[in-house]
């Protein structure tokens, strides 16, 4: 294999180190030692992403001498490179436009797309600048801002995948739209987008990186998110506010959650576990959600909440492939506990980094929802024909997953019905050690439930106009 730029462009930067040497030049140690340094810098910086550095070592590998000889002390040596960067301010010509905009077009949202985890108050800037705008906010589930403390007083939006199925939600279109993050996870959200017809559409993206698949953006700030809602919040402070706008779709957003509320008490189709392994989650959990069906429940059936959460996910290219080691990698980084919300595929196509759970005592309890299949193409064209699409599409695999958490030494619970899922999570999460919890579903009754669900609720909207 060449090792050469084995990534291609799927890395930020790619370099080989250096042959090590028994006795190297001190010029050769602080090549080395500001390499690591660069590297950590490149895959932290804007945009943030893998580095790959391509480490040789020559042959023979292993010690010749028959007794191993003591290392040499370590030579002390000068303080290594330590790179840092600043913030990307938005300049005050940018933020007094940015202020005008908002000033003018009083009736605007804000859409939050999923951004990269920060302890950096993103969520809490956000909501101050929405209530001075008068704009509610479209958040979705990886944006870090669809929990916290800010909900309790800030029009946070999260049951928009459904109401915004249809053409018409019942309020006027927004005259501007202020986006942040990369692009929404809701395919209806981002068809609501594509099909209004706004004054304005501004984009605030620290890391610079495009994304607008509807190329309908007219104005790009690559600027601090956190830096840039602050910047504004205090322009707005002494401007008039724009209120009642957000009043309709807060109707909307409540009527959404009442109905909802109503229809999955003691349900048992995969979006009510989702419902409530949210309502139980503690304050400050770390949960990463795995692609295909469970990010997209957990879009549409996770309510906004006061209670703190840290949310995960691969979005992208990603697909299935590393969803249970990226989860436990986050539980090595934090040294917290990690819950991961997994579908059947994706679980098996990364069960054997489970591994890493024993091998570095690390906290994990996964959530499996076992619907015995690719469930999410019960969602296409494609699902009404057959063959070829049972064996193709929702490939079934008939797998119980006990043998493996027997495997790799997690604790385990099957079930089938809410009452024994609050049991098994509340145990999961009190005990020490690993735990898996396989969640038996069915794919086709569940696709038929989701479908019902979505008709009682846009009928309430209606009805409710």
């Amino acid at each position: 294999i060449d090792q050469v730029k084995l990534y291609g462009d799927q890395v930020l930067w790619s370099v080989d180190l250096p042959l090590p040497e028994g006795e190297a030049p001190e010029v050769a140690v602080r090549n080395v030692r500001a390499l690591a340094a660069r590297a950590v810098a490149t895959a932290l910086g804007l945009p943030p992403g893998p580095v790959h550095l391509n480490a040789p070592f020559r042959k023979p590998f292993e010690p010749l001498a028959a007794e191993p000889e003591e290392p040499a002390p370590e030579p002390e040596r000068a303080p290594g490179l330590v790179v840092t960067r600043g913030q990307l301010l938005p300049t005050p010509a940018q933020v007094t436009l940015l202020a005008q905009m908002l000033s003018d077009h009083p009736r605007g949202i804000i859409v939050a797309g999923p951004r990269h985890e920060r302890d950096d108050g993103f969520g809490e800037a956000l909501a101050r600048l929405a209530r001075f705008a008068g704009y509610p906010i479209f958040a979705d589930p990886l944006s870090g801002v669809r929990f916290g403390s800010w909900v309790a007083d800030t029009a946070v939006l999260g049951g928009y995948d459904t109401y915004l199925m249809e053409d018409g939600p019942g309020w006027a279109e927004p005259q501007l739209v202020l986006r942040f993050g990369a692009l929404p996870t809701s395919r209806w959200l981002n068809d609501y987008l594509a099909r209004i017809r706004p004054a304005h559409r501004v984009h605030v993206r620290a890391s610079g990186v495009w994304a607008d698949d509807h190329h309908s953006t007219t104005l790009f700030l690559q600027a601090d998110e956190t830096a840039t809602c602050a910047a504004l919040q205090a322009e707005l402070a002494s401007r008039r506010r724009a209120l009642g706008w957000g009043v309709q779709l807060q109707a909307t957003e409540s009527i959404y959650w009442q109905v909802m509320r109503r229809a999955l008490a003691d349900d048992a189709f995969d979006g009510a576990f989702v419902t409530e392994l949210f309502r139980l989650l503690p304050a400050h959990s770390r949960l990463f959600v795995g692609n295909s069906l469970p990010i997209r429940h957990v879009d549409q059936f996770a309510r906004p909440r006061v209670r703190p959460l840290h949310l995960y996910g691969n979005r992208g290219a990603s697909g299935i492939d590393g969803n249970v080691s990226t989860a436990l990698g986050i539980a090595a980084a934090t040294g917290d506990p990690v819950v991961l919300l997994a579908g059947d595929i994706t679980f098996y196509h990364d069960m054997n980094g489970l591994l890493a759970a024993k091998q570095h005592e690390l906290k994990l309890v996964a959530v499996v929802l076992n619907n015995d299949g690719g469930g999410i193409f019960r969602r296409l064209p494609v699902a009404r024909i057959e063959p070829p699409f049972t064996e193709l599409f929702v490939t079934p695999h008939g797998l119980d997953f006990e043998p493996a958490a027997t495997l790799y030494g997690l604790g385990y619970s099957r079930v089938t019905e809410q009452a024994a899922f609050r049991e098994a999570l509340r145990s999961a999460l009190d005990e020490p050690g690993s735990h898996l919890i396989e969640v038996r579903t069915d794919s086709r009754a569940d696709h038929e439930r989701r479908q019902e669900l979505i008709a009682s609720v846009l009928a309430e909207v209606r009805g409710r106009r």
